[in-house]
């Protein structure tokens, strides 16, 4: 009798074992159940959408500024220096200037060279007084910037490099280099009122 006890006692045992067992895997399950469904309420990145913002793109470099433009300039610069008149000279007489500046620009400017008290530059040849005429010859500066010479019926002449301006041609282009004589170009009258055209650049 004891031992039949014993064995319905033992059965109960495995019985609520067995139970608490499938108990606590209905639990296990059904908290995998859940993870799941929240693991799949979650939104998934879209594979194409980048994992940053784009980096914005450069400012495009500021143009550089364009060279400030130069202006030719030009001078006539008297041959030998020594025969001249060093600026500021006080001496009562008609100098020789050593350096005539010309003026820039697009064109229009006339300069007259003589010895008359209205010319633009007034001038005489101190070896030779009287040399240079009262209206002897002009510079004009042309619309393309380069600068003619024209003799203006001088009685001694004006040259270029030797070559007299005759009236049926009396202007001439000047060119960096050309020697521009007022007067007599040989003999014992050498007029020593001979310039060099020459150019430099700068500011306008």
């Amino acid at each position: 009798m004891q031992e039949a006890e014993h064995e319905g006692a033992d059965e109960e045992v495995v019985v609520e074992a067995a139970e608490a067992a499938a108990a606590a895997a209905a639990q296990v399950a059904a908290a995998a159940a859940q993870e799941e469904v929240a693991v799949g309420s979650r939104p998934l990145p879209s594979p194409t959408s980048p994992t940053h913002a784009p980096a914005a793109p450069a400012a495009p470099a500021a143009p550089a500024a364009p060279a400030a433009p130069t202006a030719v300039s030009h001078a006539l610069r008297l041959a030998a220096a020594a025969a001249g008149c060093a600026p500021g000279c006080e001496v009562d007489h008609l100098h020789v200037p050593q350096l005539i500046a010309l003026p820039g620009g697009d064109g229009g400017a006339r300069i007259v060279l003589g010895r008359g008290v209205g010319c633009s530059v007034q001038l005489d040849s101190l070896l030779h007084p009287q040399m240079v005429s009262r209206e002897h010859c002009a510079l004009s500066r042309a619309a393309d910037g380069r600068w003619w010479l024209e003799e203006l019926g001088s009685r001694n002449g004006t040259s270029i490099n030797t070559q007299r301006l005759r009236r049926r041609q009396p202007r001439a282009v000047l060119w960096p280099g050309d020697v521009v004589w007022l007067g007599c170009t040989e003999g014992a009258c050498t007029s020593e009122v001979c310039y060099i055209f020459e150019e430099s650049s700068g500011p306008s």
